[in-house]
């Protein structure tokens, strides 16, 4: 096999099956809980707890919908008298 150059990805191997029930999980809270606030509450960055979602394969829409919006800031106007 070495030398066919088949040792590292055997014939028939599979890829593991990626966790549908973290999904479901974090869709029942999405309404209550930020990626920000599940990421504090772990001890992760909120990118580093995208960046794992993301390669867990959550649907890049339930991780939008958590992703709290930026606020915008007030521009204030000075007026001279």
């Amino acid at each position: 096999m070495s030398r066919q150059g088949i040792n590292k990805n055997e014939p028939g191997e599979f890829t593991p099956p990626l966790p549908t029930m973290l999904e479901q999980a974090l869709e029942l809270v999405s309404s209550e809980e930020t990626i920000n606030s599940l990421a504090d509450s772990i001890g992760l960055s909120p990118e580093q707890l995208t960046s794992l979602l993301s390669i867990q394969k959550i649907s890049p829409e339930l991780i939008t919908k958590m992703t709290p919006a930026l606020k915008k800031g007030k521009v204030l106007r000075f007026v001279r008298k």
